[in-house]
């Protein structure tokens, strides 16, 4: 579908800014429209888009954001029961990036709307084996290299066709790091985790329990893999857009609960 679109937008001579401007337009499109039922949350939502950096992935990774936002749109099928309309959703998003496929297993996962994440302590102790696993990736990406090739030639990717381990490595290793905006973030999640009974009350839907249940497994596949180890990651690059979105919740909650003040002191 994006070949297909590339090539009407080849014979129709658009320029290059107006070609990569209707490509964004459906981004936030389907993004915005996904939450209109929610439009207090749209100032957070592209505050967040902006500082957490969200649209550098938008603009490099094009395929699978458009994939991405479609899915995301695709989300209100599960909180409705409608299976064959989210079905027919993801397919649409599979035309734009195959990896999108495997997001079909949700609607089974999620159409109860259980909570499977209420437990506090469980998600702390989740998110402190996904920093354990991170410090032995290394000690274990070696045993994973026939993994990788199968994946970039199912994805049909060629961008990663060619990546061995030694270049993930080198790959891995030059972009790591530790800085304060990395730490904060750390600090930023864990309070959320604190919060989210808190949240849940406050929110009280079937649809916050479906944002923070990706948010979560956004948040432990952000820390499992080191910062660089792309091809690792690509699959769930569909679930990391969801700490943006369960921050802009969480900045609303704030700010409607006049807490602020009060928050780092609990």
């Amino acid at each position: 579908l994006f070949n297909l679109f590339s090539d009407i937008g080849w014979k129709l001579n658009l320029h290059y800014t107006v070609y990569f401007g209707i490509i964004a337009f459906i981004q936030v499109s389907f993004f915005f429209y996904s939450f209109k039922n929610e439009k207090f949350l749209f100032p957070f939502l592209t505050f967040l888009l902006f500082t957490n950096n969200e649209w550098g992935f938008w603009m490099n990774g094009i395929r699978q954001a458009l994939a991405m936002c479609i899915w995301i749109y695709s989300l209100k099928c599960i909180e409705k029961n409608k299976l064959w309309r989210y079905i027919f959703l993801v397919v649409i998003a599979t035309l734009f990036h195959k990896s999108a496929i495997i997001l079909i297993i949700f609607y089974p996962i999620l159409r109860s709307g259980k909570d499977y994440f209420k437990s506090i302590p469980l998600q702390l102790v989740l998110l402190t084996t996904a920093f354990v696993f991170k410090t032995l990736f290394s000690d274990l990406i070696f045993r994973f290299e026939p993994l990788i090739n199968s994946y970039s030639n199912l994805m049909g990717d060629d961008a990663y066709k060619f990546y061995n381990v030694e270049w993930l490595m080198g790959n891995i290793i030059q972009r790591e790091g530790t800085g304060l905006a990395y730490l904060f973030k750390i600090i930023l999640n864990i309070l959320i985790i604190l919060y989210s009974k808190k949240l849940k009350l406050f929110y009280s839907s079937r649809r916050f329990n479906i944002m923070y249940f990706f948010f979560i497994i956004g948040l432990l596949t952000t820390y499992m893999f080191p910062i660089g180890a792309v091809t690792f990651t690509r699959p769930f690059r569909y679930f990391f857009i969801f700490q943006s979105i369960i921050y802009a919740y969480f900045l609303f909650y704030l700010n409607k609960t006049k807490i602020r003040g009060s928050v780092l002191g609990n």
